[in-house]
């Protein structure tokens, strides 16, 4: 269930601002101007007003076509515009300037809510949210908060714990190989969430972990095969566009994978067991949403698998193959974590 959590400024001060990709920034593209309110419906404690007449931005750190994080945000942002009925736009920005300079501009220019999709945008826009009362700044991750600027957690740790419950059952070598891309928060919550998950049930796992030094497919592929040559039987990448390097190790070396963020059983079908779902599209219009209607303020906003915004996906041409031990495991394991009986930190704790 998605719930705002007040966080004390001495923990605050401990956590490790996470920061996700760093690539080129382009102009602004345009998601869906589908009304041309200029309206600010909401203030510093909330809206009440009609939702689709807010204006909604979306910074991102790379591409828009990557493929993976950057690709779902601006989709996010489209979902916004479709579901609402809000004007939202999608603009790159990927250094600490641009952030704040594009930022500053469309807070000039009237948008009600700025989200910037990576835990790397709280600093720049804790610098500048001060001066824009009328709009509310939110970050995908982070620890910054002001009076209209706070973090929107997704709890992608939790779908990455069933995973693992799912490799340490299937694996046969007991090794599973994990590559993240960047030893941020953002990134390590999930590996080691799926350690955690894989040891409930396998204790004799080992979990070879590491980090790509640039975000690209070819060093993806050959962290990956090096994990598979250690006796890795299973994989998984949370690599962005990485990612698909590491499931074409996989596919060439036959071996189970675990998609991350979004379905990768189209590229894998003969290898890859499941996929962890990052809606990003549920998390943005529940945070419009709350954000309209008036939320509490210098609040922790957290949206998970009992909202639906985490998920896994089963690729049904292996599900088959599957132990119905595994399947069901994986269901027990789901519902303990919705009910609160299993408790996968977050990167905060």
């Amino acid at each position: 269930m998605k719930h705002f959590r007040k966080i004390a400024a001495t923990v605050l001060s401990l956590c490790l601002l996470m920061s996700l990709f760093a690539c080129s920034s382009k102009p602004i593209e345009e998601t869906a101007p589908n009304n041309s309110a200029n309206q600010n419906q909401t203030s510093q404690g909330g809206g009440g007003g009609d939702v689709s007449s807010l204006k909604v931005a979306t910074l991102v750190p790379g591409s828009v076509t990557d493929g993976g994080f950057c690709q779902l945000g601006a989709e996010a942002t489209q979902a916004v515009a479709d579901q609402l009925g809000c004007e939202a736009v999608t603009i790159e920005a990927s250094t600490a300037d641009k952030m704040k300079t594009e930022a500053e501009t469309l807070a000039e220019e009237g948008y009600d809510i700025i989200f910037g999709h990576g835990g790397q945008y709280a600093s720049p826009f804790a610098e500048i949210s001060g001066d824009y009362p009328d709009t509310w700044f939110i970050t995908v991750g982070g620890t910054e908060v002001t009076e209209n600027q706070f973090p929107l957690n997704i709890t992608f740790e939790e779908s990455t714990y069933v995973a693992g419950v799912v490799a340490g059952m299937m694996t046969q070598s007991n090794k599973i190989g994990m590559l993240v891309g960047g030893d941020f928060p953002s990134y390590t919550k999930t590996t080691r969430a799926m350690e955690l998950g894989a040891k409930s049930v396998n204790d004799a796992i080992e979990c070879m972990f590491a980090v790509l030094t640039n975000i690209d497919m070819n060093e993806a592929y050959e962290t990956s095969t090096n994990q598979i040559n250690s006796g890795a039987d299973v994989i998984f990448s949370n690599a962005n566009e990485g990612s698909l390097g590491s499931i074409k190790a996989a596919v060439d070396n036959d071996i189970y994978c675990i998609g991350a963020l979004a379905d990768y059983s189209m590229e894998a079908p003969e290898n890859c067991l499941l996929s962890c779902i990052c809606d990003y599209n549920i998390a943005y219009v529940a945070a419009v949403e709350a954000v309209a209607e008036g939320i509490e303020k210098s609040d922790f906003m957290f949206i998970g698998m009992s909202d639906g915004a985490v998920r896994l996906v089963w690729n049904e041409a292996l599900k088959g193959q599957i132990p119905q031990e595994v399947i069901d495991a994986a269901d027990d394991t789901i519902e303990k974590i919705k009910s609160g009986e299993i408790d996968v930190p977050n990167e905060y704790e």
